[in-house]
């Protein structure tokens, strides 16, 4: 991810919050109490532009399950005039620096949840609590909301800030249908795609795992999965240790469950030759991992 400095005016960014209205802020440390005291409310708050599937409960719960034995949590809670608004659960390292939950290895984006429009006064709360703390926050993509507005809210509250570039995430916005893509497309580019997609059709079939499939099924299809992402090379090999694979089998459970897991397994004849891993949030699709069968 890209990250820049946008300017955000907040007239322009936020609806006004009165003087009548009170910000409190709660703080929990124990995570297993703040992951279900939450959990019917998280899907809400991780709705909007601030928004990330990185942020989702079952990201969230899955890693601190499986990699926050030794961590020392902190959860926070953030409510105005009694309506929650924000959900921030973090983690503290061994040099006492504050992150959102995830590792770079696994996390795309690190940050919190935020109902839609409260993002500067939660910033501004955040950073009340974080005087004498440093926190290190992201990566996240640089137009998304809530970098622009921590990054803003810091600055006012004249906090020295360092700024990094990550890495680069690659998106696209498509059509609204696949025949709309093809003629966006150069003539010889749509004559190759046309070309592969027969034989494709001919010689392949796909079958794919989304919320309401069969438990056997969705099983099978998982395990199919792994194992395609450890044939895929020697590094993938190497990155899926136990403790990932455990990861990646939970957090499907846990996407499917929510109603954003697709898996997809492309198969010739009874032979798995290639696996996607995504999830949807909002309008759209992350591909998160893929696997392939080096044989074919």
């Amino acid at each position: 991810m890209m990250f820049e400095v946008f300017p955000c005016k907040i007239k322009e960014c936020f609806p006004p919050i009165s003087m009548n209205d009170s910000l409190s802020l709660f703080e929990e440390n124990d995570p297993i109490v703040f992951f279900e005291k939450h959990r019917k409310n998280w899907v809400e708050l991780n709705r909007g532009k601030s928004g990330s599937p990185f942020f989702s409960l079952p990201f969230q719960k899955t890693w601190w399950t499986i990699f926050g034995s030794e961590m020392n949590f902190t959860g926070l809670e953030i409510s105005c005039d009694g309506r929650l608004i924000s959900l921030i659960p973090m983690w503290k390292g061994k040099d006492n620096v504050f992150s959102p939950l995830g590792d770079p290895d696994l996390f795309d984006h690190r940050g919190f949840i935020c109902f839609p429009g409260f993002e500067m006064p939660v910033c501004l709360k955040l950073i009340e609590w974080l005087r004498g703390r440093a926190f290190k926050f992201g990566p996240l993509p640089s137009e998304n909301i809530l970098y622009m507005t921590f990054l803003d809210a810091a600055k006012r509250s004249n906090l020295r800030l360092i700024e990094e570039v990550d890495d680069v995430s690659p998106g696209i916005v498509l059509p609204a249908t696949f025949t709309k893509f093809l003629s966006n497309l150069p003539a010889k580019e749509r004559h190759e795609l046309r070309r592969k997609m027969r034989g494709i059709s001919e010689g392949f079939s796909i079958q794919t795992v989304e919320n309401d499939s069969d438990p056997k099924f969705f099983q099978k299809m998982i395990d199919l999965f792994i194992v395609l992402l450890r044939e895929s090379s020697l590094k993938k090999e190497a990155f899926l240790t136990h403790q990932r694979e455990s990861f990646f089998k939970t957090l499907a459970k846990g996407l499917a469950d929510e109603g954003s897991l697709i898996v997809d397994i492309i198969f010739s004849g009874n032979s798995s030759i290639a696996g996607l891993f995504g999830f949807v949030h909002g309008k759209t699709y992350f591909l998160y991992n893929s696997g392939l069968n080096q044989k074919f």
